[in-house]
């Protein structure tokens, strides 16, 4: 059996925004710990991705202590707090089989 090397771990913490790069991560149920934890949604709850909305690749995104920042060019940055208010939503993304 041929040994299997990492050569990068990057996270995308804003579904199809850009990711980070990490040194090391964590698992939690999902996969990577706070990988795809947030998206893009209308008021109706469908979901934006770089498909339909390319601008969203130009959002730059960071992970602190307190949450994440979404920082795109003309725009003051965005903090979402780990422990914000913002309402939770369960979703499902049927993937497509090619």
């Amino acid at each position: 059996m041929r040994a299997v090397i990492v050569q990068e771990l990057r996270i995308y913490p804003l579904k199809s925004a850009r990711g980070i790069s990490l040194a090391h991560a964590r698992l939690d149920r999902t996969g990577l710990q706070w990988d795809r934890h947030w998206l893009a949604i209308r008021a109706d709850g469908t979901f934006l991705t770089q498909r339909t909305h390319p601008a969203l690749a130009r959002i730059a995104t960071a992970l602190d202590a307190r949450g994440l920042r979404l920082r795109t060019e003309g725009l003051r940055p965005l903090d979402l707090p780990f422990d914000g208010p913002g309402r939770g939503r369960e979703v499902r993304i049927v993937a497509r089989h090619l």
